[in-house]
């Protein structure tokens, strides 16, 4: 086997290696985000049907008879308690005398 072929082959394992590694990483990383998911009113940008977040785009004006909330991460039975309280959190700022929330999938 020539020389060239034998440091390509000892390669492979050593990115084999970091590649797994990454993965991991990113796998102990991801459940702390997913775990703490925020919750985003969006507004309507403009004439235009687009709704936006409200926290990106000051020009996006919110309905002012509803508020809209979008979750930003997938919701999970662990978090739904967090996410509700968020929820609860952006309704008294924005709506202050409403009480209901529905969600909607």
């Amino acid at each position: 086997m020539p020389r060239s072929s034998r440091r390509r082959a000892a390669a492979w394992p050593l990115l084999v290696a970091i590649a797994m590694a990454i993965s991991l990483l990113l796998m102990l990383l991801m459940p702390r985000r997913l775990s703490r998911p925020g919750v985003s009113v969006p507004g309507r940008l403009g004439d235009s049907h687009d709704y936006v977040k409200l926290a990106l785009y000051p020009a996006a004006r919110a309905r002012p008879d509803l508020l809209i909330m979008r979750l930003d991460e997938p919701l999970f039975f662990v978090d739904a308690e967090r996410s509700l309280h968020l929820a609860r959190g952006q309704q008294a700022r924005y709506l202050p005398g409403w009480t209901g929330i529905v969600p909607a999938a």
